[in-house]
């Protein structure tokens, strides 16, 4: 019982482990800030984002404030500004692509903190903005330096949207924009790897216990087996020996049995020959007793007779 409760002391400790383990990749997982980021290259880069990440406030003439705010790896920023869609400004909503422009950070930064530049698509045409401002938050606060120099190496505002060498770019964003319910689907693809992984390391240790409770089980129930068959042999065993001691008992007693019948008969056979004989004694008739004739002594005239020799005896060869 002792070996039964280390083990699985021991277990419980492995699964404590490997939840940690787990959990620690988990958190690896999550954005961090970089220890250090630099500027890459003076060429900037594109990338899109749907109107699910904008809330417009209201219209005022032509005009129509709005904020952006992103908060998915690689990106955590906040763009403030003012759109002007001309009479179409009420219709800005969730059908607006935002492209943000930016430099590329080195260093392996899991954040780009070089924005510097932003343009509303409304049906592929052009939103006027003004006002813009740009702001990090989150682990790229602590960026905001790099900030300051892609202000710096930027254009005038949206002087790279109009320029035709980063058109092919400005389309591949716009068609390849990122919309919140792709984070929504990706954090609840990460949960669900993250659920799996960890349902994983709890089924591995379950049938690990399963497996032990198994194996102990089995070794009880042979140990019960062993005494209930060495009991039930020792119990035939017992058994045996009455039947047989029994066997014995009745045997003598019948062999008693059959010598005293035997003794019986024979004293019965001896006492009917008896009474035979008694029976044809009575039958027969008294014998007369024979009278014996009177020895007459003679006289011995010569009494100097010598005494008759006695004959002897040949010897046989």
């Amino acid at each position: 019982m002792k070996k039964k409760i280390f083990f699985l002391s021991l277990i419980i400790v492995l699964a404590t482990s490997v939840y940690a383990q787990a959990q620690k990749k988990v958190v690896a997982s999550k954005p961090a800030a970089a220890k250090s980021a630099a500027l890459e290259a003076k060429e900037p880069s594109f990338a899109g984002f749907t109107g699910s990440f904008i809330k417009f406030g209201p219209v005022s003439g032509n005009e129509r404030p709005f904020t952006m705010t992103v908060e998915y790896s690689p990106w955590f920023f906040e763009i403030k500004g003012t759109a002007n869609a001309d009479y179409l400004t009420p219709d800005l909503g969730d059908d607006v692509i935002a492209v943000l422009a930016y430099y590329k950070v080195a260093n392996g930064a899991n954040y780009q903190p070089g924005l510097f530049d932003l343009m509303l698509y409304l049906d592929d045409d052009a939103v006027k903005i003004t006002n813009l401002s740009f702001a990090l938050i989150g682990p790229a606060v602590a960026s905001s330096a790099i900030l300051a120099q892609a202000k710096t190496w930027n254009f005038a505002q949206g002087q790279v949207f109009r320029m035709s060498k980063y058109e092919s770019a400005i389309l591949t964003a716009q068609a390849t924009y990122l919309d919140k319910s792709h984070i929504a689907r990706e954090a609840a693809a990460a949960k669900k790897r993250e659920a799996d992984s960890i349902a994983r390391v709890e089924k591995r240790i379950k049938d690990s216990i399963a497996k032990e409770n198994k194996k102990v089980r089995d070794s009880i129930a042979k140990e019960e087996k062993r005494v209930k068959d060495s009991v039930a042999k020792e119990e035939k065993k017992r058994r045996d020996s009455i039947a047989a001691h029994r066997k014995y008992v009745r045997d003598s007693m019948e062999q008693e049995e059959e010598s005293r019948k035997k003794a019986a008969a024979a004293t019965k056979k001896k006492k009917k020959r008896a009474a035979a004989i008694e029976d044809d004694e009575e039958e027969q008739p008294p014998r007369q007793k024979k009278r014996r004739k009177p020895v007459i002594e003679e006289e011995d005239d010569d009494d100097d007779a010598p005494p008759p020799v006695a004959k002897k005896k040949k010897r046989r060869k």
